[in-house]
């Protein structure tokens, strides 16, 4: 039974979350405080958080960047469900490595989908081989953790392009997957997970076509039509990290996105 930890400071939405979720039969665990859930994070670690921003001691989004600074908690999946929900929001949410987010009021059969979404995709990284866990750190009151020995970038879906190499080069975007690694005219690039995937996804298949269903089954693993709206702003910041050679990714209208090779 997968473990959920649940940080949300509105008593009434907290118990619908709970709910809903132990209905779905996973444990679950609620907090109403960035400290509770400190406390509970350095006693155990969950499968899978739903956080919230706007908390009476601490701010969500300073919470999401700890955890994924932090090898133990980086690999977490991270569910921001939160009544900031312009587009400028939920762009600072993924490029802090938010996972998903999900904009209050919400439908609970939603929230139940791209949960169990999540912790599918969580099970496929699950199987390939990790290194040896870290101490789990706390998270206090201010969303910050005790300094770590050493800090390694999460553990991500390995294996080679479909043509069997394992780095890639289009115009001046270069794709090392053994580093997990994106340079573009020679200067490195800070991606999310998700950034790293899609635009992996996208060079090894440069040149074709790529479906928004097929993106969002290998890059979100999910076939929630909802998550559209997430993929067409992961395009949109991962255009602008690139600069002029975002110019390369180009919508295909109806279809999904392309990314040229010429």
């Amino acid at each position: 039974m997968s473990l959920i930890y649940v940080l949300e400071d509105d008593k009434s939405i907290l118990e619908i979350e709970e709910y809903a979720l132990t209905a779905s039969s996973y444990e679950v665990r609620g907090f109403e405080t960035a400290a509770e859930f400190g406390e509970a994070l350095g006693q155990k670690l969950p499968d899978l958080i739903i956080l919230d921003i706007m908390l009476p001691d601490a701010d969500g989004n300073e919470i999401l960047k700890d955890l994924r600074q932090h090898p133990k908690t980086a690999d977490i999946p991270v569910i921001m469900v939160t009544a900031k929900s312009t587009e400028l929001d939920k762009v600072r949410g993924f490029d802090l490595g938010a996972d998903d987010y999900i904009a209050k009021p919400f439908g609970v059969l939603e929230l139940i989908s791209r949960v169990k979404a999540r912790l599918r995709r969580q099970e496929i990284m699950k199987m390939a081989p990790v290194d040896d866990p870290v101490p789990a750190e706390k998270v206090t009151a201010q969303g910050k953790t005790a300094p770590a020995a050493e800090e390694t970038p999460p553990a991500q879906d390995g294996g080679a392009f479909s043509d069997g190499r394992k780095h890639l080069a289009i115009g001046n975007i270069v794709l090392d997957d053994d580093k997990y690694e994106v340079t573009c005219k020679g200067e490195p690039l800070k991606l999310t997970y998700k950034e790293y995937s899609l635009l992996r996804l996208l060079m090894d298949r440069a040149g074709t076509a790529v479906t928004r269903e097929e993106i969002l089954s290998k890059v979100w693993d999910t076939d929630f039509a909802g998550e559209s709206r997430t993929l067409d702003m992961h395009i949109r910041t991962l255009r602008k990290k690139l600069g002029e050679e975002g110019k390369r990714i180009r919508t295909l209208r109806n279809i999904g996105y392309t990314l040229d090779n010429s």
